[in-house]
This record gives structure tokens, sequence and C-alpha cells, in this order.
């Protein structure tokens, strides 16, 4: 649980470094972003329950609930 907050946040963060940082072996410079498509939009559709838990169904609406509000590329994080 919590999983898909964190995949987001790689997938779009947009947090901009005031400073030089190592991370892992990453050099950070300042003024730059780390995440894969800093301009992208959020559309998060939660289908499981708080345990992790939920039907197939479920997942299948919120991925025609995505799409239908536009999503282009859908990510899974069950």
């Amino acid at each position: 649980n919590g999983h898909g907050t964190s995949v987001a946040s790689i997938a779009a963060g947009n947090k901009t470094f005031t400073g030089s940082s190592s991370y892992g072996g990453y050099t950070v410079t300042a003024n730059s972003v780390i995440s894969v498509a800093p301009n992208a939009n959020i559309i998060a559709e939660k289908v499981l329950n708080a345990s992790g838990s939920g039907y197939s169904t479920d997942v299948a609406n919120g991925l025609r609930k995505a799409a239908d509000a536009g999503a282009a590329v859908i990510n899974l994080s069950l």
C-alpha cells in the first residue's frame, strides 16, 4: 500500500533541486528535476481496498475510467 504514490512521483515528480546532490551513484545538479516525465499529469484511480485486496472487475473499471478521462499512458501499481 502506498506503492502507487511512489511510482507516480518517480514518473511525474517535478521538484526542482536547488543544490547538487548524489543519490545511488547519480549526481543531481542544481536546477534539475528527477523524474521520467516532469510535465505529465496524474489521473489517480484507487481500485483496491485499504488492505490491498479487490476484484479484477474493480481494476478493469479503474482502467476504463482513466482511459475515459484521457489517459494516454496507464501504469498499474497493484
